[in-house]
């Protein structure tokens, strides 16, 4: 299997390794990744400012969100079925390879929605509720804030 290992730094310095392909656990399936999303925090990760320097097996992969079909199950794994398409959160991170292992309690069948547009789900969905939710204490009905989200998002920095 190959993925991207990060050396530190930014996307220039990732580097391609060839490790074995990761085994579900229990209650875990393994995911033969399409896509992985690419957001802040992946860049927090390349830059060594966000999860942990080394991962399984003595290497850091990158990508914490991932679409692709589920390729195995672990023991006692229910949810998706192997051949599923799923988008899937990897609190461990691991998304920037062929293959990443997932618990099952973080992986959600894609529906009808591209695999493209499902890996960005995972993190990017909940950040973007939470802001309007919690911190914008947005409630069903009301849509006034949302003129100033627009505001904001178009401004210059």
């Amino acid at each position: 299997m190959e993925d991207e290992r990060r050396t530190g730094g930014l996307a220039e310095i990732l580097a391609e390794i060839q490790v074995p392909t990761p085994v579900p656990g229990p209650g875990q399936v393994l995911i033969e990744v399409a896509y992985a999303g690419v957001n802040f925090a992946e860049v927090q990760h390349r830059r060594g400012e966000f999860g942990a320097p080394d991962g399984p097996g003595g290497y850091d992969v990158p990508g914490l969100e991932v679409s692709g079909t589920v390729a195995a199950l672990g023991s006692g794994a229910s949810g998706p079925a192997v051949g599923e398409q799923v988008a899937a959160y990897l609190p461990a991170f691991g998304g920037y390879a062929e293959f990443a292992v997932a618990d099952t309690d973080f992986v959600r069948p894609v529906g009808g929605l591209p695999l493209a547009h499902a890996a960005g789900v995972p993190c990017v969905y909940p950040t973007a509720y939470g802001v309007l939710a919690d911190a914008g204490r947005l409630h069903q009905g009301e849509t006034h804030i949302g003129e100033h989200l627009l505001a904001v998002s178009h401004r210059e920095p």
